[in-house]
């Protein structure tokens, strides 16, 4: 109904009047105008309203997972040239952290970590960071470090985000293996990544089974 229509319908109710006539309108139908008016403007509004917000979560979603699948694809291929995978300090530290040398033997190489940061009070959830490392080993520093992915929220639920298996498909840190045998033993890593981007987006995992490809399963005497 147009508000051409609405004036037309209440002129036709009065006595006498006439579509086009010289006919006024009193204070009651103006004021109906008005509230028909006012229904369909906050009609219009509303659905404006909840149109903007879903095509804002659904395009803070799609950045999102692209943004993961980005830096999975990164962790994957540092997985994937490994060489060697390193052994971390502590058994603890194989859930949220992988650590390898990247290059050929005997040339030119650089050690990288990929951190998940769960600092206590500093995050509802956390960020998992690519690092390049001076070297090896508990006294190594970082040299460089960029966040990959923020809002993972594994450790949450209590969940790794690095599985580590052996050459007979077994879980190295649940099967007892001890923190300095768990890198050099480990022939595939498994990834898991939960994201909760927050109110404009929905949360989402991802997930990668990466096999090392520097690993010779058949000749090693662990895992």
């Amino acid at each position: 109904m147009t508000l051409r229509s609405v004036f037309e319908s209440l002129q036709r109710d009065e006595p006498g009047g006439e579509p086009g006539g010289e006919h006024g309108f009193t204070i009651i139908e103006m004021m109906v105008v008005m509230a028909v008016s006012l229904l369909m403007t906050t009609a219009f509004a509303l659905t404006f309203s909840y149109l903007s917000d879903a095509t804002t979560q659904s395009v803070a979603s799609q950045n999102a997972t692209a943004g993961v699948r980005l830096a999975l694809a990164q962790l994957t291929q540092d997985l994937q040239e490994a060489n060697p995978l390193s052994n971390l300090s502590t058994i603890q530290s194989y859930s949220y952290s992988v650590e390898m040398t990247l290059g050929p033997s005997g040339g030119s190489q650089k050690v990288v970590r990929w951190l998940l940061d769960t600092t206590p009070g500093s995050r509802s959830e956390g960020t998992l960071f690519r690092q390049v490392m001076s070297g090896t080993g508990s006294g190594a520093t970082v040299v460089s470090s960029y966040p990959e992915v923020s809002d993972v929220t594994d450790f949450l639920t209590g969940t790794p985000v690095f599985t580590y298996y052996g050459q007979g498909g077994e879980n190295l840190v649940k099967n007892g293996a001890q923190a300095g045998q768990v890198g050099s033993c480990s022939v595939r890593v498994d990834v898991s990544l939960s994201v909760d981007p927050g109110p404009r987006a929905t949360p989402f995992s991802e997930r990668a089974d990466v096999a090392l490809a520097n690993t010779d399963p058949g000749s090693m005497s662990c895992g």
